[in-house]
């Protein structure tokens, strides 16, 4: 989305003149250089580049090279990524072989339901991906839990899951 945004192709005009009786069609587009972006434009789009490298660093087996779509999905909706990933990574073990849950249902989140074997069956893991951020989201940091201490207390009944949320975040940074 940020390259999308910072990418911006503005379609001037289509035209069409006369020249010496001969209909010429002029399409005029102006596309963003580097030059033209800001110095802060450059570098929160380098800052987005350094979070994808990290998180997919982080990321194996099903999840593999999807820290695009954990960052891009994350920012859209005003979430940090670190803490995105570190959860993902401790619900499913995708930091080595991603568990059953993510396999069969394409569910990062550990999302109950009763389409899966008592878990929410995705269509995709990007859906997956998507729909729990947007649980963390819309569940937790709208309503003020926004660290993983404040998060733990609702989302998990393990005392230890806020330091094992901000271990991963470590790890997934340092790399």
């Amino acid at each position: 989305m940020i390259k999308k945004i910072i990418m911006i192709i503005i379609l001037f005009s289509v035209f069409i003149s006369n020249i010496n009786d001969k209909e010429v069609i002029v399409d005029t587009t102006l596309v963003l250089s580097a030059n033209e972006m800001s110095n802060e434009d450059i570098a929160h789009e380098s800052d987005v580049d350094l979070m994808i490298s990290q998180i997919n660093k982080s990321l194996n087996s099903d999840l593999t090279e999807k820290g695009n779509e954990i960052v891009n999905y994350s920012l859209e909706l005003g979430v940090d990524p670190y803490l995105i990933t570190a959860i993902i990574l401790h619900e499913t073990g995708c930091s080595y072989n991603c568990s059953n849950l993510v396999k069969k249902c394409n569910n990062v989140g550990g999302m109950k339901g009763n389409s899966c074997g008592g878990y929410i069956l995705f269509s995709s893991l990007d859906e997956g991906i998507l729909k729990m951020i947007e649980n963390i989201k819309y569940n937790y940091i709208d309503k003020g839990l926004d660290t993983p201490s404040k998060i733990g207390v609702k989302y998990a009944s393990s005392t230890s899951w806020a330091n094992k949320i901000e271990n991963y975040i470590n790890e997934i940074k340092s790399k």
